[in-house]
């Protein structure tokens, strides 16, 4: 990717809160759209729809993905073909280790 939008402020700003609240590491996967980013030869613009948080345990040092993860991401993918925009993964979303 060349080019990283979210669709609002809000989403992103949701999942820092909770992360700035209580120190706990978070980690998503990112929903949107990938299009070609003209500003950039062969670039790549993704605009971020969706934040999907999955099982996870947070740690102030880290976090533990929760078992099933790869079933998980499986059906967010399905969910986000059946999406009238045509979502997919477009990547992931984790918090610093350093608040």
């Amino acid at each position: 990717m060349d080019h990283v939008e979210f669709a609002t402020p809000g989403m992103i700003e949701s999942f820092l809160n909770g992360w700035r609240r209580t120190g706990i590491q978070r980690f998503g996967v990112l929903l949107g759209r990938a299009r070609p980013y003209e500003k950039v030869p062969m670039g790549i613009r993704v605009v971020v729809e969706a934040i999907h948080e999955v099982a996870q345990e947070g740690e102030v040092d880290g976090l533990t993905l929760g078992e099933g993860v790869q079933q998980e991401e499986d059906e967010v993918k399905k969910v986000a073909g059946w999406c009238r925009r045509g979502l997919q993964v477009v990547g992931m979303v984790f918090t610093d280790l350093t608040p």
